[in-house]
């Protein structure tokens, strides 16, 4: 059962593995907790289960109107955890995101601030026709044969086990 689309979710998957592209874009609003430096990304506060990758992240006053940058993936979470002591607080400056979860440093925000998080997620094929003949699917209206070469290319090396051809 279910639409002949979810046969090629996979291989939609196939093609997202190689780049980040537009129609992956969006952005998540959230807040920080105060004295809170840890926020899993796939659950609680943020909870993208489809998270791929971390665009840029930004933070404002709780109840300002301005967003300023905050410097995401410049450092490890090693490097942070040296530069800023366990007791530091004050507004966002720098975050990582280690094993699925956001860091953010000074590690005990001072306020509620409210955050940004521009991301790309993996994406699913539409549940209906209608949907991608309404203009609602950025890779199938632009790029319909992407989705046949990924499951020719799955064919070629799962099914019958010919690299060759799979590159090809």
């Amino acid at each position: 059962g279910g639409s002949y689309l979810a046969r090629y979710e996979p291989h939609r998957r196939m093609i997202e593995e190689h780049a980040n592209f537009w129609w992956m874009q969006g952005e998540k609003d959230f807040s920080l907790t105060i004295d809170q430096d840890a926020y899993p990304i796939y659950s609680g506060d943020i909870n993208l289960p489809n998270f791929k990758d971390a665009r840029a992240l930004s933070w404002k006053e709780p109840t300002g109107v301005s967003y300023e940058p905050v410097f995401l993936g410049d450092h490890t979470k090693e490097e942070l955890d040296v530069l800023y002591d366990t007791d530091d607080e004050g507004s966002p400056e720098a975050a990582v995101i280690d094993n699925a979860t956001l860091y953010v440093y000074p590690p005990n925000p001072d306020k509620a601030y409210s955050m940004r998080l521009y991301r790309y997620s993996w994406t699913d094929n539409p549940a209906q026709t209608t949907t991608v003949t309404a203009g609602g699917d950025d890779l199938l209206n632009f790029f319909p044969m992407a989705l046949v070469y990924a499951a020719l290319a799955w064919g070629y090396e799962l099914e019958l086990k010919d690299m060759q051809g799979a590159g090809y």
